[in-house]
């Protein structure tokens, strides 16, 4: 079974559970499975999600979203619907990623057009809304996507190189420092094709809610545009049920 890393724990779910035993991280394949595991305590996460793009000006944006993530057997899904400002409201963006995928399938829905379009490769390499985070960042990445190394351990965190088994992957390696006692990465840098430093996305705050710790603010400064995008979720439920067709084509559509 391929597992895979929500960026947005992203960005979006983040780790749970007690750290295990250092034994079981022999190599960093083992880290990364274990941060993937402790993320799904929860099969039902929802909250809500606000968005502030700042641009290299510092000429500010905000994006507020409804965040709805499940977990099913076989398969993880999850939907942001965006409810403001106006110039996006409507716009959805769903990802469903099957056990045993390479990547997530991605679906936006355009209220404009009144259309669905399933994105391609690329379009999952492209600006959410505007964002220093892809679409792809998004619907998060597969650990079985990368060959992962442990290349230090010191002060409490465990320091990972994933480089990507394509070569002709988006990104050309990512590091991340994963806090060692709550399984929480608290960076993550992207680098592009060419080797170049992209990206960096730092988790500033992680809370405990039902026996998981979640981020629940992150930035990610993009060191090429000079930009930089602040996520903040807040009314977070672990507890509701979330049918399956909102996290679907009919949610999409809504």
């Amino acid at each position: 079974m391929r597992r895979h890393i929500n960026i947005i724990c992203l960005t979006l779910p983040a780790l749970l559970l007690g750290a295990p035993a250092a034994a079981e991280f022999a190599d960093g394949e083992a880290v990364m499975r274990a941060v993937y595991e402790q993320a799904r305590r929860h099969e039902n996460q929802s909250a809500e999600v606000e968005l502030v793009i700042t641009d290299r000006s510092g000429r500010k944006r905000a994006r507020g979203f409804r965040l709805l993530h499940k977990i099913l057997p076989g398969r993880t899904k999850s939907l942001v619907k965006f409810h403001r400002p106006a110039s996006v409201k409507g716009t959805g963006l769903l990802s469903e990623t099957p056990d045993g995928a390479a990547r997530a399938t991605q679906w936006i829905y355009l209220p404009a057009l009144r259309t669905v379009k399933r994105l391609n490769a690329d379009d999952q390499n492209n600006s959410f809304v505007g964002s220093d985070f892809s679409n792809g960042d998004i619907a998060g990445r597969q650990v079985s996507r990368d060959r992962h190394a442990i290349t230090a351990r010191r002060d409490g965190k465990i320091y990972i190189r994933s480089t990507p088994r394509d070569a002709g992957d988006f990104y050309s390696r990512i590091d991340s420092v994963v806090l060692r006692d709550i399984l929480v990465p608290e960076t993550i840098v992207f680098y592009d094709r060419s080797g170049a430093k992209l990206k960096t996305l730092a988790n500033r705050r992680v809370r405990k809610i039902g026996g998981m710790y979640l981020v629940t603010e992150a930035v990610m400064t993009n060191h090429q545009s000079g930009g930089a995008t602040t996520l903040t979720k807040r009314r977070i439920d672990l507890e509701r049920a979330i049918d399956e067709r909102r996290v679907g084509m009919q949610g999409l559509r809504m």
